[in-house]
């Protein structure tokens, strides 16, 4: 059994995420105090009570950074430790901390500048996203002729996110279906991620990233930018992501491909799990994301290994 730790993106993001866990997991409770008590607001007011802050960009990724890190140490805890690890977009940084790559109060620093500039490109700019039900070619010519709308995230063969120019994401819904499209639904985010639009953002992300030191990782971190292991340059490859799509599915190919057999999704929902039973069935997919799914995941493993 190879295990690989994959972490939640923002999107999968509501009140009171955590909470059973901080309530009743003494590790989750530890990393989560830390977090608490390294940050300028109250981040148990955010995740537990306010709703409408948890919309917001740098509340959001913080919140779910810290969340997937405090499961992660919980699971470390209980003696199961990845071989490899992964997320989309946001959830990369989890990943970077499981490596070890970047350690816990500095996934704080990094996360809170990442969130914070990402919400001021979305004041300036004016984007949204969309899920698009199709396959790769239809959407491919679909957005030829578009100037404002990207394919930002390859979450599995027929399901992609689409990212832009919030009119022109308007428009192409309402001619969606005559170019072959089969689905388009609103997301819940309030900016064009990983496009152009986050360019000012990944520049001001870029010049904070000089000052920051990366270790290796200990043993396999795979990129959504490369599709595959990076072993250093983190600063340049988070700086890449922010303005490039997120290419989920292709990196879990390369993963399976590598061995890796049992996925576990560390942080809110289960959003990345059903994409892995869609992208290959014959591996195992499990998630943790509260008290119940911890004990059932942990069981699970346990009695595997």
């Amino acid at each position: 059994m190879k295990i690989a730790f994959v972490f939640s993106p923002q999107g999968s993001q509501e009140v009171s995420m955590g909470k059973r866990l901080y309530e009743t997991n003494a590790q989750v409770k530890h990393t989560m105090d830390q977090a608490n008590a390294l940050l300028d607001y109250d981040l148990f007011d955010v995740m537990f009570n306010n709703q409408d802050a948890l919309n917001q960009t740098r509340y959001a990724q913080m919140a779910l950074f810290v969340l997937s890190c405090a499961i992660k140490d919980a699971m470390n805890a209980e003696g199961i430790v990845s071989s490899a690890s992964a997320g989309l977009s946001l959830g990369e940084f989890a990943a970077l901390y499981d490596q070890d790559v970047i350690h816990f109060k500095q996934g704080i620093d990094i996360v809170n500048n990442r969130g914070r500039l990402m919400e001021k490109a979305t004041r300036d700019t004016n984007g949204t996203m969309a899920a698009v039900r199709s396959d790769l070619d239809t959407l491919q010519n679909a957005l030829r002729n578009e100037n404002d709308v990207f394919i930002a995230n390859y979450n599995i063969a027929n399901q992609f996110v689409i990212s832009g120019e919030t009119h022109a994401i308007e428009q192409f819904k309402t001619t969606a279906k005559e170019k072959g499209i089969k689905r388009v639904r609103e997301i819940d985010v309030a900016g064009a991620f990983h496009t152009k639009f986050m360019k000012s953002a990944a520049e001001a992300f870029e010049t904070y990233l000089q000052n920051v030191s990366f270790n290796p990782p200990r043993n396999a971190f795979y990129s959504n930018t490369t599709m595959g292991t990076v072993e250093s340059g983190f600063d340049q490859l988070l700086v890449k992501q922010m303005v490039h799509p997120v290419k989920f599915y292709p990196m879990i190919e390369q993963m399976i491909a590598d061995g890796y057999d049992t996925f576990v999704e560390l942080g809110h929902g289960t959003t990345l799990k059903t994409f892995i039973k869609k992208i290959n069935p014959n591996v195992k997919s499990l998630h943790v994301s509260d008290d119940v799914s911890l004990a059932e995941t942990l069981k699970e493993l346990k009695n595997d290994g």
